[in-house]
């Protein structure tokens, strides 16, 4: 696979860095700053070339031509729209991908009407949708600092509290104090996280990773001493595009929640007042103290996402001070992530990240329906389909199973999610759900993706002979 990533922000790197270092693409980025485009080859051996991404001749100098897929991630929405429109008239590059970020693109038929049809765009990512949608699916869950929604699964990270069902007790013990189904893949501890064993044991504090079928979430947050209000609680800091599109998703998801949104622009507070009478609208500063203190009362949830990020920070230090039990914060990770740490009340949802992986799922390939990254970044949940040419179709889930490294836990077989027991065999069509710690996907995708066919010409379809075939594979076993 050949990609083409126009823009060399933190979004183009890490999506270049994932697809070089984890699928062995080949990756080049398009990068219109010399100091920029020599940071990143320093810092992540990933082949920079140096231009304006819409300029016919340096797309030429890429090898535009060769390219499987384009990826658009300038800072410039029309440059990005450009961009596919060059890819697919002059290269004739398969699939684009541009990230937009003005609604004014989005409006109505405008994609459909103007976007696809004339300018080839295959995909739009719209970073303030991904964005609104993992807040709004993490704030709907009762006490999750992290939500993963598969299919007829769901992932969720909670912490333990002292009525928490089965603490300080050996996890091998579990079945006999709950029959859920429910798996304990990860357990984060005094800023350390691991894998448990069945001897270790759940502790109050510990923020643990638990994977339970989707119709049994609401048994489970009552197992972790989340017992369900008459009335969830939930402030939003910030009515800007992410602050009303969060707003509109929990709305939908659950009419039920009392909502309160705090926001300083006047004309804005009107307009979210006319529009969303079921709500109460507050008007005032995210950064006053003492408007914070008379607006958080028997607030379960606060979700912080002004368009500021320094008093994005500034008014989660307020709320835990405050002791709001959950608070969702927009903001680099990687510029305030030493404020909060793991054991703390305060979340951070980077939009960087988020973004990087909407725009990755879109690139997978063969069988791997789905890699979501886990917040404590031990490892990603990942769903894969079980199909002819899976090495491990017939056999026991067991040998997938690395420990620590490959923990099966869920099969999906005719909309209904199996827990996997000692002798759960894998049948066609499954889709299995398993926990794969980082620098492991490879050999994941090489076991459920008939890579044998893809991954060298000289093994193309023109193989016929059984024997001969298996001569190949052992022999690529043994490389």
């Amino acid at each position: 696979m050949k990609v083409l990533i126009l823009g060399g922000g933190r979004v183009g790197v890490g999506i270049a860095n994932y697809l070089h270092n984890q699928e062995q693409a080949d990756v080049t980025i398009i990068e219109k700053s010399e100091e920029v485009a020599e940071k990143i080859r320093t810092d992540h051996n990933i082949s920079v070339l140096v231009g304006d991404a819409v300029n016919v001749e340096v797309l030429k100098e890429a090898n535009a031509e060769m390219a499987s897929h384009l990826i658009a991630t300038m800072s410039s929405d029309e440059q990005n729209i450009i961009a596919c429109k060059f890819a697919w008239s002059l290269f004739n590059i398969k699939t684009k991908i541009a990230r937009i970020r003005s609604n004014s693109f989005l409006q109505g038929n405008i994609f459909e009407l103007f976007l696809k049809e004339n300018f080839d765009i295959d995909i739009i990512i719209q970073p303030e949708i991904a964005i609104a949608n993992e807040i709004s699916r993490i704030a709907c869950v009762k006490g999750a600092v992290d939500v993963i929604n598969l299919e007829g699964v769901v992932v969720v990270e909670l912490k333990c509290l002292e009525d928490t069902q089965a603490v300080n007790t050996p996890l091998r013990y579990l079945s006999g104090v709950t029959k859920l189904n429910l798996f304990i893949l990860t357990i984060s501890r005094n800023n350390e996280t691991f894998v448990p064993g069945s001897n270790d044991m759940l502790l109050p504090g510990d923020y643990a990773y638990v994977a339970i079928a989707q119709t049994e979430l609401s048994e489970v947050l009552d197992f972790f001493g989340y017992h369900r209000p008459e009335e969830q609680h939930i402030l939003i800091i910030g009515g800007g595009s992410i602050g009303t599109t969060v707003l509109r998703f929990i709305l939908d998801s659950n009419p039920a929640i009392r909502i309160t949104l705090l926001e300083e622009s006047i004309e804005r507070a009107e307009y979210i007042a006319q529009y969303f009478p079921q709500i109460t609208t507050v008007l005032g500063n995210a950064t006053n103290s003492s408007l914070l203190m008379e607006t958080v009362h028997d607030v379960d949830t606060a979700i912080v996402v002004t368009g500021k990020e320094k008093n994005n920070i500034l008014s989660t230090i307020f709320l835990q001070r405050l002791k709001v039990p959950r608070i969702l914060t927009l903001s680099e990770i990687k510029n305030y992530a030493f404020l909060f740490p793991m054991n703390s009340n305060g979340v951070l949802v980077d939009p960087s990240i988020i973004t990087i992986e909407t725009m990755l799922h879109q690139l997978r390939h063969g069988k791997i329906k789905s890699v979501t990254p886990m917040r404590n970044q031990l490892g990603d949940v990942v769903e894969a389909v079980v199909t002819e040419s899976c090495l491990s179709v017939g056999n026991e889930v067991k040998s997938l199973r690395q420990d620590g490294r490959i923990v099966p836990f869920f099969v999906i077989r005719d909309k209904q999610a199996i827990p996997i027991q000692k002798n759960t065999s894998l049948e066609l069509d499954d889709v299995v759900v398993m926990l794969i710690a980082k620098g492991f996907l490879k050999s994941v995708e090489e076991n459920f993706v008939n890579y044998f066919y893809a991954k060298d010409s000289k093994i193309e379809n023109s193989i016929d002979d059984d024997d001969e075939l298996e001569r190949l594979i052992n022999e690529d076993d043994h490389e």
